[in-house]
Formats: structure tokens, C-alpha cells, sequence
């Protein structure tokens, strides 16, 4: 396993889990943001220290963490071994977290985001987009679901008329 491919575990650290007071009322979406930004925040403290066990509490009993090449692990017990794997694999990896939205649809939150990891020693970073779907439960909310997304940069102009190249020269016409 490299890098790329197991870090997006950790980062699911940087999302919001734990347990919210508020309940999904209309009218309350601006308290609830505000408690899942608080607790991503927590989250990836948890996260930069690598804690695997409080990793894996922060989803359902069999909630699902599915990486950027589709791999799903189901199950707080393989989500926490996931997260152990990569803590030992990479101590010390850091990880930031940022929110671009939270919504409340029914009795769920959907949380889209960007995270970025970075090895102890600075020479890895990755960056990956994720969807995560959060539940509230009577212990709090809990992830049900995430999903990771490889963030791949928008192509420049250039790039994507990379592949007309050849039409580039002088052209003569010389029928009729």
C-alpha cells in the first residue's frame, strides 16, 4: 500500500463526528453548521494524534469509509484497522480539513470538503475531496458515510487542446 492509497482513511478524522446537542429542526441549520465545524475541528486533532479507536467511533456500527479507487470498508472495526494501518505506516501525518458545504437533507447532514495530508517529514502531501453523510443518533451524530474523490486540478486551456496539436503548420489547399 502506498501513501495515496491509504491516507484518505485518516482523513476522515477531519470530519465531524462525535455528538451535537442541537436536534435537526428547520430553522436551527445555522447551529448545527456551527457544532459540525467544532467537532471536524476536534476530529482532527484526533486525527493528527493518531488515535485509530477514536477514528473508527466516529462512524456507525456499520458505517462505510470508500476511498478514491472505490475500496469500501465497512464496519467500525475495519475502518479502525484501516486508520491503524496508516498511523503506523506514516506517523506523525498531519491533516487539515476544509469545508466548502454542509447540508441538512431529512434526518441526514451531507458535509463536502477538501483535506490535506502531509507526512511528518513534508515529502508526501495528498489532497483529496470527500462527501461524507453523517446521521444523528441518541449518542450524537455519526458518520453513516464517506467518500473520497481524487482532486484532480481543472485543465488550463492549453491542456485540453493539447490533443489538436497537429492541426498547428501551414495547410495549402490543393483541390479543386
Amino acid at each position: 500500500m502506498n501513501y495515496r492509497s491509504i491516507w484518505p482513511v485518516a482523513a476522515v478524522a477531519c470530519l465531524w463526528l462525535g455528538s451535537f446537542s442541537a436536534p435537526l429542526v428547520i430553522g436551527q441549520e445555522d447551529a448545527v453548521d456551527a457544532e459540525i465545524r467544532a467537532v471536524s475541528e476536534t476530529a482532527a486533532a484526533a486525527f493528527n494524534s493518531g488515535k485509530a479507536d477514536e477514528m473508527a467511533a466516529l462512524f456507525l456500527a456499520m458505517g462505510e469509509f470508500i476511498d478514491e479507487e472505490g475500496t469500501v470498508y465497512q464496519g467500525q472495526q475495519e475502518i479502525k484497522e484501516l486508520f491503524s494501518t496508516f498511523f503506523e505506516r506514516f506517523p506523525g501525518t498531519k491533516m487539515v480539513n476544509e469545508i466548502d458545504s454542509i447540508r441538512l437533507v431529512g434526518p441526514v447532514a451531507i458535509q463536502e470538503g477538501t483535506r490535506t495530508t502531509t507526512t511528518q517529514d513534508g515529502a508526501n502531501t495528498a489532497r483529496i475531496r470527500y462527501i461524507a453523510v453523517c446521521a444523528k443518533t441518541d449518542a450524537g451524530w455519526r458518520l453513516a458515510s464517506l467518500r473520497d474523490f481524487a482532486d484532480e486540478s481543472i485543465p488550463t486551456a492549453g491542456e485540453m487542446l493539447q490533443p489538436l496539436e497537429w492541426l498547428i503548420g501551414d495547410w495549402i489547399n490543393e483541390g479543386a
